[in-house]
């Protein structure tokens, strides 16, 4: 989508590590259709794609999607998700993200795997490759840090990746003393965003950890699609040195468009997708999320979760955490 085709300094390049890409999704054709083609683009030798939906879904999706062998199209219905996890009436997503892992590393030949969603993607005017070549052999798993992609005051709202502007979290609070970061944080939440300053403590209203690459053979202790842990410890961040030669980073359509958040609630609201432990930020954002449903004042909040009006965009392009998305 964003990332120019780097397919032919690749096949040019042999000093490019390879990767592949792997998701759990319950998403429409035309968004997995364009997930597919810009990991195409980006240079992925492969994607396994785990569809969360019943068989009917999940071969429309296998005949959509793979007229080639790039895209592996495994359906994962009720009766796939009984048989992992019997004692469970809906699985947590935690949970079918852990069921999926082990399995697909076994099926990775590629040099790195990559976890994500299906509204994620990587960006950067070089592979991502050429920098995961840069890490040293010993390094299993580094994660990419992410932005957040939101619409500005002149954007369609229900145009699908309509939105023009990226925007980063406020960050945490290591380089701070005590608590003092986590007071800064609240304050500038308070300053931009008012009354939804709960939903928006972290500076962003998904999430902001940034998803993660495991190196070929590298069985985690535990992981999530955010991270994985080895010895005890997490998966680091790519270097800043390595980052920030060509910016890459992921940037994160949490909200495709207004229609697409809209199922997304309502699916969370009815208890037919299972999200698992809830951070408050996110707790916060159920409660406004059910009372602006039950009121019919979603298109509201969308707005006021995933756009910026003049003032935000103002402050936030001084704090240097908004920018144009291109």
């Amino acid at each position: 989508m964003f990332t120019a085709d780097f397919r032919d300094e690749i096949a040019k390049d042999d000093s490019i590590d390879s990767f592949s890409v792997t998701l759990c999704a319950r998403e429409s054709v035309p968004v997995l259709r364009t997930f597919v083609e810009h990991y195409q683009h980006a240079g992925a030798e492969h994607i396994f794609l785990y569809i969360d939906d019943t068989k009917e879904v999940s071969d429309e999706v296998a005949k959509a999607l793979t007229p080639s062998d790039f895209v592996t199209v495994q359906g994962c219905d009720d009766a796939f998700w009984k048989e992992a996890y019997p004692n469970e009436a809906v699985p947590s997503l935690p949970q079918k993200q852990e069921a999926l892992r082990d399995r697909t590393i076994a099926m990775n030949t590629s040099d790195w795997l990559f976890f994500c969603d299906a509204d994620e993607f990587i960006i950067g005017d070089r592979p991502i490759g050429a920098a995961l070549a840069q890490l040293p052999d010993d390094m299993k798993g580094v994660r990419l840090k992410n932005s957040e992609a939101v619409w500005g005051p002149e954007d369609d709202i229900t145009k699908p990746y309509g939105c023009t502007y990226e925007r980063f979290s406020f960050g945490t609070r290591k380089r701070l003393k005590g608590n003092a970061g986590e007071k800064l944080r609240i304050l500038a939440a308070m300053l931009i965003y008012g009354r939804d300053w709960r939903g928006m403590a972290k500076g962003v209203a998904g999430h902001s950890m940034g998803k993660h690459f495991l190196r070929r053979g590298a069985y985690p202790e535990s992981s999530t699609s955010h991270l994985s842990m080895f010895e005890g410890k997490r998966v680091p961040y790519l270097p800043r040195s390595i980052q920030s030669q060509h910016d890459w980073h992921l940037v994160h359509f949490d909200a495709i468009s207004l229609g697409r958040w809209q199922e997304k609630w309502q699916g969370r609201l009815s208890g037919s997708t299972n999200m698992g432990p809830v951070g408050v930020s996110r707790f916060a954002q159920y409660d406004a999320a059910r009372r602006a449903f039950q009121k019919g004042n979603s298109r509201e909040l969308f707005r006021r979760y995933y756009g910026v009006n003049r003032w935000q965009r103002f402050i936030l392009k001084r704090m240097k955490l908004l920018k144009r998305l291109t």
